[in-house]
């Protein structure tokens, strides 16, 4: 009968926590699960999933409902705003923290 070596697991330091399938996999079930739960609850407009807020949008602007896609257009805007503002923040936070600014929100 031979003798077979079991290899050691290596972890990959070059993974970002986030990245991590214990992380992203729950991560990703709320996602879905905030997404269904705004739509159905919160007037129909999704807070995680720009995609589909630019889908109805577009319906909303090829039935020529005006006043329909602008209430798409601004949680689409706050997002982007959002954004925005996580990178203006976060490149001076690169130079003075040893963490990600963001995982220190997180944790907040």
């Amino acid at each position: 009968m031979e003798r077979k070596e079991v290899q050691e697991v290596q972890i990959d330091d070059t993974i970002l926590e986030c990245e991590r399938p214990r992380v992203f996999m729950p991560l990703t079930f709320l996602g879905g699960y905030y997404g269904g739960f705004t739509y159905a609850v919160r007037g129909g407009v999704f807070c995680n999933a720009q995609t589909a807020n630019f889908v109805l949008c577009a319906i909303a602007l090829a039935h020529m409902e005006w006043s329909q896609a602008v209430y798409y257009i601004i949680p689409m805007t706050a997002y982007t705003l959002g954004i925005i503002i996580s990178e203006i923040i976060g490149r001076p936070a690169r130079k003075y923290l040893k963490m990600r600014w963001d995982t220190i929100l997180m944790s907040l």
